[in-house]
């Protein structure tokens, strides 16, 4: 069972547990702002702002202008979703399986609040233990068994008085000596034995659910600098462990139970269409797999392919637990929500990995289903954060198909060309790897696993939508840093090995790293050819805020837009620069907020002095 509790990394990247942990002040659900049928709470204020990062936000003598600012761009938001609502993009089926996904989000989260975190009681005696584990360097040697009667025999040797010592020599290959203990890694049924144990003693085999421990206590170090205030200091990330330590067994008991209920049959041709277009899919992946990568992930065109091939067979019945059944083309359209990791090792059949991979997906199905069961998404918590996703999601498929429209012809380039030439003497030069993607919620997913550990090459050529550079891993070559706008401009001010992103570009959005950086070898004027496309990028966005602020602007005369200045100058914020992602109950993490784009322009569209202000 995956980790539930939250672990907070300041500065760039805090993980979110629950939105709705804590209680709030009073009053945070007073409006800020009303945009005609709709409206932003301090709350939902106080919680964007402070999970976002945002140009400035750390300089507290501009902070009152900073909120404002912010706020005006959730207004923007707000405006867009309204018109994208009108013009049936809610209705988009991307977006309707994007809203379907948090709600499945929200409703298992609450299932796990109500029936694993409830059950998990800590009391201070408890934090006692945990406090002196985490002052104590603990030391063992064990012996592991994949079954009960091997270990059964070896333990039955110990007794009659064969030494440890000995018994580990006749085992080399089920041995580990000399292991430092990490508490939070360690399975809980191993740490109330060692809570028992003294120097010296060695355990009967201890079982869980991955095999057998004997385990002996070779030392165990007490920091002897423990205090009751340092204690009381650390009470609170002490409790987090703890809890995460206890619900682990508690998560899975449920699971079993709930999946205990449930009869799985699996449809032997559907199974068989799937596999071999699996197969087919990872044979070629895996020819392609340059960086010797041992996960191969699934992506979008992946799935879309599969689709194609199988157009024929989609409605092939595939699975059936009580009254339901998944077809292949059900399954696909599941799969690419959930998103699947095979390993590209002979020594696990891809029929085993896909079974385990479908096997995760129906139990993540039967517990959202049961959440749903509930009616948790009526909760008027959940339909809040619900609400606030699906409008982020339609405004930002909006945006997206507005500067889509936008043309910029070649003449409008070499006019500004002219008007700069100055301006374009040749660069500093710079050498990135990068990754392009559609949407930021797929870059904010892709920076999940870079944080994971994934290599950055892989997923380069797994997702990035630049090909001639994906088949490199993403790397570019040297350019000059005034080609592809922002790209260029940012990665000048990196150093190398620096990571800048999602940066939102004409193309979608780009996560990218710098590899070097040098100066350029002649000091001479760049011709227009060299610098096209770098004009063509610095138009374009110039030429897409100025639509979008003009649509904006125009909204804003339709739905009338009402800002009490006084509550927000009374909504507390702190102002350290972060970036969220919520780990939700029973597996799954996302991005804590919709990020925003700074969108200010339609404020100065003639519109400002219309605002009502209570």
């Amino acid at each position: 069972m995956k980790r539930t509790y939250n672990a907070v990394i300041l500065l760039f990247l805090i993980v979110f547990l629950s939105a709705g942990a804590g209680a709030q002040p009073d009053g945070d659900d007073v409006p800020v702002a009303r945009i005609g049928p709709t409206e932003i709470t301090r709350d939902e204020f106080k919680k964007r702002f402070e999970l976002t990062p945002w140009p400035g936000k750390h300089r507290t003598e501009f902070l009152d202008v900073i909120k404002e600012e912010f706020l005006y761009s959730l207004i923007a938001e707000k405006l867009l979703s309204l018109e994208a609502e009108r013009r049936g993009y809610t209705e988009d089926s991307g977006v309707r399986e994007m809203v379907e996904r948090m709600e499945r989000f929200y409703v298992k989260d609450q299932l796990y609040k109500d029936e694993v975190r409830g059950t998990v009681d800590v009391v201070e005696e408890d934090l006692h233990h945990e406090y002196f584990r985490m002052k104590t360097d603990v030391y063992v040697s064990f012996l592991y068994f994949e079954n009960r009667t091997e270990a059964d025999m070896v333990w039955n040797r110990i007794e009659e008085g064969t030494p440890f010592d000995r018994i580990v020599l006749d085992n080399p290959d089920n041995m580990i000596t000399n292991h430092h203990v990490d508490w939070d890694m360690t399975h809980p049924n191993l740490i109330e034995v060692l809570d028992e144990m003294e120097e010296g003693q060695v355990s009967p085999p201890v079982p869980t659910e991955y095999g057998f421990y004997i385990v002996k206590l070779e030392s165990l170090q007490v920091d002897p600098f423990m205090t009751d205030a340092e204690f009381h200091r650390m009470k609170p990330t002490l409790e987090k462990q703890l809890r995460s330590r206890l619900e682990g067994p508690a998560a899975r008991e449920f699971v079993s139970d709930v999946i205990g209920e449930t009869h799985i049959q699996v449809h032997g041709k559907g199974m068989q269409l799937l596999l071999t277009e699996m197969e087919r899919v990872l044979e070629r992946k895996s020819a392609m797999n340059f960086s010797g990568q041992e996960m191969i992930v699934f992506h979008d065109l992946d799935f879309d392919e599969m689709i194609a091939a199988l157009r024929d067979d989609l409605d092939t019945p595939l699975i059936s637990y009580g009254k339901h059944r998944w077809t292949v083309g059900e399954m696909l359209r599941q799969l690419r929500l959930f998103g699947v990791w095979f390993q590209d090792t002979p020594d696990i059949p891809v029929l085993t990995q896909l079974r385990n991979i479908i096997e995760d997906v129906v139990v993540d199905e039967v517990l959202s289903t049961k959440g749903l069961e509930r009616k948790y998404q009526e909760l008027p918590e959940i339909r809040r954060e619900i609400e606030i996703w699906r409008r982020h999601f339609a405004a930002e498929l909006l945006k997206r198909d507005v500067i889509g429209e936008i043309d910029i012809d070649e003449d409008e380039l070499y006019e500004y060309y002219e008007e700069n030439r100055d301006r374009y003497v040749r660069p500093l030069e710079v050498n990135i790897r990068e990754i392009l993607v559609d949407t930021r919620a797929e870059a904010n997913n892709l920076l999940v696993q870079l944080d994971a550990g994934r290599e950055f090459e892989e997923l380069a050529r797994l997702h990035s939508r630049r090909r001639w550079a994906a088949e490199q891993g993403g790397e570019f070559g040297y350019f000059p840093s005034t080609l592809y706008g922002e790209i260029g401009k940012t990665a000048a001010r990196l150093e190398p090995g620096e990571r800048f992103g999602p940066l939102r570009v004409p193309e979608g959005y780009s996560i990218f790293e710098l590899i070097d950086k040098r100066e350029p070898e002649e000091d001479l004027k760049q011709s227009f050819e060299e610098v096209k496309e770098s004009i063509a990028s610095i138009m374009m966005r110039d030429k897409s805020d100025r639509i979008i602020s003009q649509i904006i602007a125009g909204l804003a005369d339709e739905y009338p837009v009402r800002i009490d200045y006084e509550a927000l100058d009374a909504t507390g914020v702190t102002q350290i620069q972060m970036f969220a992602f919520r780990y939700f109950g029973f597996g799954g993490r996302y991005p804590a907020v919709p990020m925003l784009d700074r969108q200010t322009g339609w404020i100065f569209e003639g519109i400002k002095d219309q605002l009502i202000i209570p």
